[in-house]
């Protein structure tokens, strides 16, 4: 019979060292990253342990957070959080549960969600906004049914999974010529040098950078608390690099790395790279794929693209990112609604945050 336990911490748990004994554990499942969700954003972290006797089968880190999280924290919307944010929140969480007994997935779903749904309704909880299962992708089919029957509604998503097992000669050889080979031995002539961010100094650099890039886009910025909440919780498992040309920071970005997976986080080019034609980007994300690879890396998280492109800008960056060698991988976020009022006021918020960046942008 299994039995599903919710705690506040994981202490005398192991918790890290059961997600690497899966291979769907990731990053997003660690002690770490509850710590920092809850240091920047004051999201509170919770824990499912799924037991069968004493065995543990399954296990589940979610967050109790605001609704629409860092997008209501920026400028209006914070005013919105203060005065409705006890009415909006939700649960959420990335890539889980990691399940130890894949033959009985569909019960430790079933049993994971009722326990969920009775938490939420004693919280008073708005819903569960784009719950996803560990990447890369296992057949959904399993665990679609029993999702659907406890209410949740499935959407579908993509990204660029990168094959980080080969030699580094075929992760080159794998790389479109033209637009991506090319460009990384033009970059390399142009004198380009990858540096790790080892200063808070260089991680200010790298938070300008998004900065300037978010300010062009319309967006609001990010705190520089993100970036050093990374560092602090999640070390050694986070890194930042910056491309230099004669010391001046063109590009940056930063990397998970943890049980033989990679993501990518936050990629950025500065308008000056752009505007001078110098490769930064196309050097950056080449020299942090060798980089993933001499560290045993499994596989590189490209951080998503869109499903199914909307715009110009979006097969833009499918294109970009569809360079480097990958295959797109297709998954589906579950989003449950359990107050339509409540939840709609964030939709409502977001639609105008939406249409106020248009209009800023032309």
């Amino acid at each position: 019979m299994l039995t599903v336990d919710l705690r506040d911490d994981v202490a005398g748990l192991d918790w890290d060292a059961r997600l690497c004994a899966s291979t769907g554990g990731s990053i997003f499942q660690t002690e770490g990253w509850g710590r920092f969700w809850q240091a920047y954003l004051g999201a509170r972290p919770r824990w499912l342990v799924v037991r069968d006797g004493r065995t543990v089968v399954g296990q589940l880190l979610f967050h109790e957070m605001l609704r629409g999280h860092e997008s209501l924290l920026a400028s209006g919307g914070s005013r919105l959080a203060r005065l409705a944010g006890p009415l909006l929140k939700v649960f959420r969480w990335w890539q889980g549960p990691v399940i130890h007994d894949p033959d009985r997935r569909a019960e430790i779903m079933e049993a994971i969600l009722s326990r969920l749904e009775a938490l939420a309704a004693r919280r008073r909880l708005c819903g569960i906004e784009e719950a996803s299962l560990p990447l890369p992708g296992a057949d959904e089919t399993d665990v679609l049914g029993v999702f659907r029957s406890a209410g949740y509604r499935p959407e579908w998503r993509a990204t660029i999974l990168v094959d980080l097992t080969v030699g580094v000669d075929a992760l080159w050889a794998n790389l479109k010529k033209d637009v991506a080979r090319t460009r990384v031995r033009k970059a390399q002539r142009q004198g380009l040098e990858l540096a790790r961010v080892d200063s808070l100094a260089a991680l200010q650099e790298f938070h300008q950078l998004v900065t300037e890039w978010r300010r062009e886009e319309g967006f609001p910025p990010y705190e520089l608390a993100r970036y050093g909440g990374m560092f602090e919780h999640l070390a050694p498992h986070c890194s930042f690099f910056l491309v230099r040309l004669q010391g001046e920071a063109l590009a940056g970005m930063g990397v998970y790395d943890f049980n033989g997976r990679a993501h990518l986080v936050t990629p950025v080019t500065s308008r000056r790279a752009r505007a001078r034609q110098i490769y930064a980007g196309d050097f950056l994300h080449w020299e942090v794929m060798r980089w993933c690879h001499d560290q045993g890396c499994r596989v590189l998280d490209l951080a998503g693209v869109a499903a199914s492109p909307g715009s110009t800008k979006e097969e833009g960056i499918r294109r970009f990112k569809g360079k480097w060698g990958g295959r797109q991988v297709r998954y589906r976020v579950f989003t449950r609604v359990r107050t339509p009022a409540r939840w709609n006021l964030v939709t409502a918020a977001r639609s105008a945050r939406r249409s106020l960046r248009a209009l800023r942008l032309g």
